[in-house]
């Protein structure tokens, strides 16, 4: 926004408008960089606008998603955002495979088995079982 100082009046005229956060960046008035993105920001008194940028981070191996990044099918972690040092903790690893199944991270029934493997992110295990032809 703009001010200016009427001397005549003794008053400033005009208002003040927050200024928008840089894409990736939120929490205006003081912005800095969302979860998933990595920089630095610094407020311009003079250009009245904030200065750097905020740019994705990638996701660990074996992770997918980015900026909110979490594991691919077949893994699990306890991937989480660390906003002081602007990266992900945690690892992916490979989740085990049901009894009588192999090849993870895409576990199938393994040879002279059948059945319907299937799996679940949200509790990051296999469904499903392998039996014996």
């Amino acid at each position: 926004g703009t001010l200016a100082w009427s001397s005549g009046t003794q008053t400033y005229s005009g208002s003040c408008v927050m200024a928008a956060c840089p894409a990736g960046a939120g929490g205006p008035p003081s912005c800095a960089c969302s979860t998933g993105y990595a920089g630095t920001l610094a407020w311009s008194a003079g250009g009245q606008a904030y200065t750097g940028s905020c740019a994705a981070v990638a996701c660990p191996t074996d992770a997918s998603g980015s900026p909110a990044c979490s594991c691919n099918s077949g893994f699990t972690s306890t991937l989480a955002w660390d906003a002081p040092s602007q990266s992900y903790t945690g690892a992916c690893t490979a989740a085990a495979c049901p009894a009588n199944a192999a090849g993870a991270p895409a576990c199938a029934c393994s040879s002279g088995y059948s059945g319907t493997l299937t799996w679940n992110a949200g509790s990051q295990t296999y469904t499903g079982s392998c039996s014996l032809v």
